[in-house]
C-alpha cells in the first residue's frame, strides 16, 4: 500500500495531494517545483553554500526553488519569512552539526516545526549529516538522513562526492513523492 502525501497551498495553505495541479480548496495552480527550505546553522554556512551550488542542475532544470534566510527581504522581518517558507515548503532540508543543535532556532524552532509537518505528511525532511555529532537522541534520528551511509559530508575524502550523493537522493524523494521530474533542455 503506497503512503499519500500531501503539500500545502501557498495561498490557502490547504493539503493537496503531493501530485496534484491544483489547489482543492482554492483552484490556485500548484507550483511546478518543490519547494526546498534550508535549515542550517550560520556556522555551517559553507556547506550550505556548497550544497546551494551542488543544487543548481535541479534548479536549472525547473525542478527545485530554493529558500534558505539569505533570501529574506530588506525591511522585512525576517522571522516571519522563516515561518513563512518553513510552512509551505515540499522539502525541508536540516543541516546537522553540533552548531544545528546548539542553536536553540534551529533545533528547537525550525526542526521542531518541520516533524510536524513531516509527521502531517506534508514536507518531506531530509537530515543532511554536515559535521560528526551524535544526533541519535534526537527527536528526528529516525529519518533516513543522507549522505546514506551516515558519513557526514566533512568526513568524505572527496566533498564533491558526498554532496552528489545527497543531490541524487533529494532528486529521488522530489520524482517519488511529487512526481516532479526534469524539464527537458532546449539548446
Amino acid at each position: 500500500m503506497t503512503e499519500t502525501f500531501y503539500r500545502l497551498c501557498k495561498e490557502c495553505k490547504a493539503p493537496n495531494e503531493a501530485t496534484a495541479k491544483e489547489c482543492s480548496q482554492c483552484h490556485t495552480s500548484m507550483p511546478a517545483k518543490a519547494i526546498i527550505f534550508l535549515s542550517y546553522s550560520h556556522k555551517d554556512k559553507k556547506y550550505a553554500e556548497h550544497l546551494l551550488t551542488h543544487l543548481s542542475a535541479l534548479k536549472r532544470s525547473e525542478q527545485v526553488e530554493v529558500w534558505y534566510d539569505k533570501d529574506i527581504d530588506a525591511g522585512r522581518g525576517w522571522v516571519q519569512q522563516i515561518d513563512d517558507n518553513l510552512l509551505t515548503a515540499d522539502v525541508i532540508l536540516l543541516l546537522i552539526s553540533a552548531a544545528f543543535l546548539a542553536s536553540d532556532y534551529c533545533y528547537s524552532k525550525e526542526a521542531d516545526h518541520a516533524l510536524q509537518r513531516y509527521k502531517e505528511k506534508n514536507a518531506c525532511v531530509i537530515p543532511v549529516l554536515v559535521r560528526p555529532v551524535d544526533w541519535d537522541d534526537t527527536p528526528f534520528h529516525y529519518i533516513q538522513a543522507v549522505p546514506r551511509g551516515g558519513k557526514p559530508v566533512q568526513s568524505w575524502a572527496d566533498e564533491d562526492a558526498a554532496l552528489l550523493n545527497i543531490v541524487q537522493e533529494i532528486k529521488n524523494a522530489i520524482t517519488n513523492r511529487y512526481g516532479i521530474a526534469p524539464k527537458k533542455p532546449s539548446i
